[in-house]
């Protein structure tokens, strides 16, 4: 029976292991059909002098997941920008604790943009890309689809703060 249940765990940590991957391959994958999509449209225009009406459009639509995606792994490593002058003079259950309501405050923004970008994915989904003729609905579906990914992150590290400050933690 305890041999079963650490199967099953050690598959539950490989998949997790797996699904937390997930946003850097993205994220690599977009840089690389960037710069592939950027350098035929620059060889295109000035060698051949037939610039590809779509390069345009399809390199800001995968510039829009590029920034989304950056965010989820900037959330997943807690490594966004902040401005710590004042908290590194704090002592350190005090910092923790700001921690927490500055994350729990960011989570629930990203509850509102989750909300709003399945809204602004609705309204936007009849309305085409001209030169690529498909719909702007892709461009903002990259709010709600990372928003929650990114709000996974935050409530992680909500818990590992507060089990510092119950003293629960190995930190």
């Amino acid at each position: 029976m305890e041999l079963e249940n650490n199967l099953k765990r050690c598959w539950v940590k490989r998949l997790l292991r797996f699904a937390d991957s997930i946003p850097e391959f993205s994220l690599g994958l977009t840089v690389l059909v960037t710069i592939i999509t950027i350098f035929t449209q620059v060889v295109s225009r000035y060698v051949f002098g037939r610039p590809i009406s779509w390069a345009d459009e399809f390199a800001v639509l995968i510039f829009a997941w590029m920034i989304f995606l950056g965010a989820v792994i900037a959330a997943k490593h807690n490594d966004h920008i902040s401005i710590d002058t004042l908290t590194r003079l704090l002592p350190e259950r005090i910092k923790v604790g700001l921690a927490v309501i500055t994350n729990s405050m960011v989570f629930l923004v990203l509850l509102l943009l989750f909300i709003e970008g399945i809204l602004l994915t609705h309204r936007t989904a009849g309305l085409k890309y001209p030169a690529m003729e498909v719909s702007r609905g892709f461009l903002y579906v990259s709010i709600p689809v990372t928003a929650p990914l990114m709000g996974l992150y935050f409530v992680r590290t909500i818990i590992a703060d507060i089990r510092v400050l119950v003293g629960r933690s190995c930190k």
